[in-house]
């Protein structure tokens, strides 16, 4: 995903990256699916808020951060086989990304887009693909971006 990412870092005016812990990232990741569960079942983010992503851009210049998450099934020879003599037609891999641009001076989502497609999730080439489709509508790869300048993405440190 931060292959993709950095791909498209100038159509999402990218600027840098927030480095952070694992532990760091583990909450942040939490946040972020409390906002998407929120998003897909009320349509909106209003009611909540993101503590630690207050916290880390606290100290950074730019206005949004820019995140992504992204969740995948894949499929082995061993679990398809078993899947296959337990039911017909045996679930195939797929991918669900979601972007998320965070205003740090509302503290709230101002931009959340999410899309489920059946590939791989490990495969970086059709991650990269699954990315330009998702933003390519509001972001506009193939032209000048009107989307949130100066965002950061928010990634863990290694």
């Amino acid at each position: 995903m931060k292959e993709a990412l950095m791909t498209h870092r100038d159509a999402l005016h990218l600027t840098n990256e927030v480095v952070i812990d694992s532990l760091q990232r583990q909450a942040v990741l939490r946040e972020a699916s409390i906002a998407v569960r929120q998003l897909v079942l009320k349509k909106t983010t209003d009611s909540l808020r993101f503590p630690l992503l207050d916290q880390l851009t606290q100290q950074q210049e730019r206005r949004y951060v820019f995140l992504s998450l992204c969740t995948g099934f894949t499929r082995t020879n061993d679990n398809y086989l078993r899947a296959s003599v337990a039911n017909d037609n045996p679930r195939k891999a797929s991918t669900t990304i979601y972007a998320l641009v965070y205003d740090k001076q509302s503290q709230r989502i101002v931009y959340a887009q999410g899309l489920t497609e059946s590939h791989e999730p490990l495969d970086p080439a059709r991650m990269a693909q699954h990315l330009q489709r998702l933003l390519n509508a509001d972001f506009g790869f193939a032209q000048k971006s009107a989307g949130y300048p100066n965002a950061n993405p928010v990634s863990e440190s290694h």
